[in-house]
């Protein structure tokens, strides 16, 4: 059976049903030791594991018995990452970010954008900007970074933009190369 260009009859794809999966139980245990001092009781983490797709999946990222996961036909984006941040930290020293693969034209684009902070400081903009790069040369992108203003679409409508923008932010865009965003960053504007 061939869908979307995945061959789900080649050898080494496994499909994992939740409700039939025989490691529910270490599933369930790893996510209510992460969970019960925020409220979760263990059968809460019994019914997310057995019954939300995203909790089964992030757990078995987690866990080992899986390299990633596909999300977000079914949920919104920030519903789908809070039930992943529920169950997987960043890894240490390390922010999380959002991601997005654009492939147009021939060409693929990696946009790293505020999905994850709605409204980053500049700090925080050179680390989205650092661990995107990161993210491009695992990919096996030469990355250059373009960086653009803050906008208000859709989500802040009637928010003001508190924190003041250093200029290599908020020029219309800024291409590094290789430069590294915090270094910029701490240099020239002192954060």
């Amino acid at each position: 059976m061939c869908r979307g260009g995945i061959d789900l009859g080649k050898q080494g794809i496994e499909i994992i049903n939740a409700r039939l999966s025989r490691r529910n139980g270490i599933y369930t245990d790893y996510l209510y030791e992460r969970m019960q001092r925020k409220g979760f009781l263990f059968r809460d983490c019994q019914r997310l594991i057995n019954n939300d797709r995203n909790h089964f999946a992030a757990c078995m990222v987690a866990l080992g018995d899986a390299d990633g996961i596909v999300t977000g036909v079914t949920r919104n984006y920030s519903t789908a990452l809070d039930d992943i941040r529920r169950v997987i930290d960043a890894k240490p020293g390390h922010r999380v970010i959002g991601v997005s693969i654009v492939l147009a034209r021939g060409k693929t684009v990696l946009v790293a954008d505020t999905a994850v902070h709605d409204m980053p400081n500049a700090e925080q903009i050179a680390d989205i900007a650092e661990e995107a790069a990161g993210f491009a040369r695992r990919m096996g992108y030469e990355p250059r970074l373009a960086m653009l203003a803050y906008s208000n679409i859709d989500r802040h409508f009637n928010v003001e933009f508190q924190t003041e923008i250093p200029a290599f932010v908020s020029s219309p865009v800024s291409l590094w190369g290789e430069r590294d965003a915090k270094a910029l960053v701490h240099r020239n504007f002192g954060s």
